[in-house]
């Protein structure tokens, strides 16, 4: 039996008076653009909102009520769906989606959005071909982009710059325009990408980072790159992961951390950390600033009188964390610490005369070789106030509440008002009494890319602000600077 399609298709065919004289037989043939025919019970998305396929085989308009918001501010495949996970690069953004899809925006010029092209986009667009994604990784630094997500399956797929990973010998292709299979990866509980190396830790507790490697952060001998994932040794035990994976949780803290050039982990049944590869900052808080692979920066130490670590990130050439520091809760980083990147009100000096300066010319009295506090939780607090924890180039983020509802609050270098909009400051210092709170509203998910920053509010919506010249905050504008707004969805 004929479908109703097939058989107004035949009936236009049967005369050229009819097909021209009949507004639907030029509909179906695809003559005018209006009203494109489609499948009966086909859906899209059209202007962020479902659009159906009609009996009469058209598409019908979407109302203003169809649009898609409130938790459920995405329309992906046809259906509004939520914002499940969020995480900032270089220049992008990427969130997975409840249907288990990805959408990106921002910088493109490496392919790091996964659409199979190298134009950068200020709205989200879904990655090519990805389903059942179960958490996505961005990181990237103000040159090159590159993204991965860990498969329901636990398996690995990466896009976008080719850091040691495949580089073909003759340097004839670095972009990886496409999800493509780590096959040397699976089982993959946490993954973490740096400016050029990268780092998973599988089910059974062993590490592997491939990538850049010219201090040592891919956890080998120093040389310019690891082509493949290399096991790293050295390591104290890792906690105790799930033996079932569908019990885990994508938006768990995660053991491990990667940064400019070094790498950094929760080992152990005190949950200690241990640091490795470039030190010239004192970013591997072990107390020296060896710029470099020496002894101080193998696998094999730990950060003192820190442990009990539940947050853990690393940013360009600092690190923060969130635990025990000598017996007490605080939230405690290292590092460089000309920006503000510690926090603190004694950086005055090293603000002014060095903020932005390059690495390797930062005198000592701007660098911080053992944890420093920048937030305790109040005394006797039943539960840590601090939710979660998130790392820029050279800023840092918390989200902290004392009354169950989490807002973030940041601190560091501000010069696109990627710490806080609402300052004009180039750096936004720890305060007395607490760190100033981003006018977001109560706030789930939080991310840092290099220059900007988004959360997930409450209400469901993604909302960025920050650096916006390649499109990272979702402003179609791409200004110089954005303060805090939704990103709009048009998938």
């Amino acid at each position: 039996m004929l479908n109703k399609k097939l058989t107004r298709m035949l009936l236009c065919l049967s005369g050229a008076i009819l097909l021209f004289a009949v507004s639907g037989c030029v509909d179906i043939i695809g003559y005018h653009d209006s009203k494109p025919y489609c499948e009966l019970h086909e859906v899209r998305c059209l202007n962020n909102a479902p659009q159906r396929c009609t009996d009469d085989l058209t598409w019908k308009e979407p109302s203003a009520e169809d649009v898609c918001s409130g938790t459920t501010p995405v329309c992906s495949q046809g259906a509004c769906v939520s914002v499940t996970q969020i995480d900032a690069g270089g220049q992008h953004t990427c969130a997975v989606l409840s249907d288990d899809t990805v959408a990106c925006w921002g910088n493109n010029e490496n392919g790091q959005l996964g659409d199979g092209t190298l134009q950068s986009r200020a709205e989200p667009v879904h990655v090519a071909g990805l389903t059942e994604v179960w958490k996505v990784v961005v990181a990237g630094s103000d040159v090159t982009g590159r993204s991965c997500v860990v498969m329901k399956d636990r398996s690995v797929k990466c896009w976008g710059a080719l850091i040691g990973q495949n580089m073909p010998s003759d340097g004839s292709e670095l972009n990886q325009l496409e999800p493509t299979a780590i096959p040397e990866l699976h089982d993959v509980e946490h993954l973490a990408l740096g400016s050029g190396h990268s780092c998973a830790v599988l089910r059974d507790g062993t590490v592997w980072c491939w990538g850049s490697n010219d201090f040592g952060q891919a956890g080998q001998q120093p040389r310019p790159f690891v082509h493949a994932p290399e096991q790293v040794h050295g390591l104290g035990s890792v906690r105790q992961i799930s033996a079932d994976p569908s019990t885990a949780d994508p938006d768990a803290p995660s053991l491990i951390a990667a940064g400019g050039a070094h790498t950094c982990m929760v080992t152990g049944d005190k949950k200690t950390v241990q640091c490795w590869g470039s030190n010239g900052l004192g970013q591997c808080g072990l107390n020296t600033t060896e710029w470099g692979w020496g002894r101080e920066v193998r696998p094999s130490q730990t950060v003192p009188d820190l442990d009990e670590v539940n947050f853990l990130d690393a940013g360009y050439g600092h690190t923060c964390a969130v635990g025990r520091y000598k017996g007490s809760r605080q939230t405690v980083c290292w590092g460089r610490r000309d920006c503000g990147h510690l926090g603190g009100l004694d950086n005055g000096a090293c603000a002014m005369n060095h903020c932005g300066a390059d690495a390797i010319t930062i005198p000592p009295e701007c660098k911080q070789n053992t944890p420093t506090v920048v937030y305790s939780d109040p005394d006797g607090a039943e539960y840590p106030s601090v939710r979660a924890l998130a790392l820029g180039a050279h800023h840092s983020c918390v989200l902290s509440s004392a009354d169950g509802q989490a807002r973030a609050r940041c601190w560091g270098r501000n010069e696109n008002m990627q710490s806080n909009p609402s300052v004009r400051s180039h750096v936004v210092p720890t305060e007395e009494g607490g760190i100033p709170y981003i006018d977001t509203g109560f706030v789930g998910l939080l991310t840092a890319g290099s220059h900007h920053t988004c959360v997930k509010s409450v209400a469901g919506d993604v909302i960025c602000w920050g650096r916006g010249l390649r499109g990272q905050t979702g402003d179609s504008t791409m200004p110089i600077w954005r303060p805090a707004m939704a990103v709009q969805w048009s998938l």
